[in-house]
């Protein structure tokens, strides 16, 4: 009896909050496990597998839903602004990081905003760390995190002013919390130099007097009891934030992950070796525009707001909406119904576009 009452709150579970029906339970009450489909055949059969939970870890990252070692349910997240220009490439500590945020900068570039769920998890080598644009604070804020940049424009200097933003600037701490790579300063440029350590950043916290707590840690969605197979197909596909930028998914159904490229080559982690992998990505449609009489062409981005946007996960899709109702509100997330998004356990991509028709789907290329 314990393990239909068990199979049956999965099946409800799923219902519920997947993007995902489940299948019909079966009659005998010792049934034999579900098989997964790596990949949905088709959006007629949409499904759900069920988790052993026997195992479920007493301390879970917030913002992974993984199984960690250290409580970090009241842990203050950080978050680093991540250069994303060609020049800055590869990145280091992207893998590392819980949620990254992609959204255009100027000039047809994008920035990068990682998000850890502790000081502690950044890795000995983070960066390079770029300049701050009040949108990115504003996602920032939604997760109470401490903001990491190095300078910033205008509008952003002032809105950090305006809102006491914790934070930490590699302006005023430039060899004191963040570091300079000699080689990329040589041959990349001063701009694309920047680096910053777990380590340094726990120092700086602590100096600097800043809160370390919350009190509860926001992840990117609930996460699913079960695993969340979407509908609709999605092996492969391209979120085009500009002529110059393209960044790519392509799922790998034996990890059941997305391996993610960038500028058409691989987003590489100079810490790892490897390829950037993801469990989800959230694609969302937030209109943008230039700063009028802006000399740099500066962009705003309407993060506050709502609109429409994309669930992908196993390789299939489906719409969702997206709300953020304030600067230090979360994105609360739901599917087209109106009924709440759980997601994955595992990390997450935000690629925030200015429209739904920047995102290409593709198929894969035949093995």
């Amino acid at each position: 009896m314990k393990k239909t009452a068990a199979l049956l709150l999965a099946v409800v579970l799923a219902f519920q909050f997947g993007c995902a029906k489940p299948p019909e339970p079966e009659p005998d009450p010792t049934p034999e496990p579900p098989v997964e489909d790596n990949v949905p055949a088709s959006s007629d059969g949409p499904e759900s597998v069920e988790i052993d939970i026997s195992e479920v870890a007493v301390n879970v990252d917030p913002l992974t839903g993984l199984a960690c070692e250290k409580d970090l349910s009241k842990t203050r997240p950080i978050a680093i602004m991540l250069n994303n220009h060609p020049k800055s490439l590869p990145q280091a500590g992207i893998q590392s990081a819980g949620i990254i945020y992609e959204v255009l900068a100027e000039g047809g570039m994008t920035r990068l905003l990682a998000v850890f769920s502790d000081p502690e998890v950044v890795p000995d080598r983070t960066g390079t760390v770029r300049s701050s644009r009040p949108y990115y604070i504003q996602l920032a804020q939604g997760h109470d995190a401490i903001y990491v940049h190095f300078g910033g424009s205008e509008d952003a200097f002032s809105y950090l002013r305006q809102n006491k933003i914790d934070r930490i600037d590699g302006i005023n701490y430039d060899g004191t919390y963040f570091y300079r790579d000699k080689d990329r300063r040589k041959n990349k440029g001063l701009e694309h130099s920047a680096f910053t350590t777990g380590e340094l950043m726990t120092r700086a916290i602590e100096k600097l007097g800043i809160r370390a707590t919350v009190e509860a840690q926001v992840g990117p969605a609930p996460f699913s009891a079960v695993e969340i197979i979407p509908p609709e197909p999605c092996r492969q596909f391209k979120c085009a934030y500009s002529q110059t930028v393209k960044a790519g998914f392509l799922y790998d159904p034996e990890a059941k992950l997305y391996n993610k490229t960038e500028y058409g080559e691989e987003h590489m982690d100079e810490n790892t070796g490897k390829a950037l992998t993801v469990k989800n990505v959230l694609v969302l449609a937030i209109p943008s525009r230039i700063i009028k009489g802006d000399a740099y062409g500066r962009l705003t981005v309407d993060v506050i707001g709502s609109g429409s946007g994309y669930y992908m996960t196993n390789g299939g899709k489906c719409d969702i909406k997206w709300t953020k109702a304030s600067a230090t509100s979360p994105i609360v997330y739901t599917l087209a119904d109106g009924t709440p998004l759980q997601i994955n356990p595992g990390n997450t991509y935000v690629s925030i576009l200015p429209g739904l028709s920047d995102l290409k789907l593709e198929e894969p290329a035949a093995q």
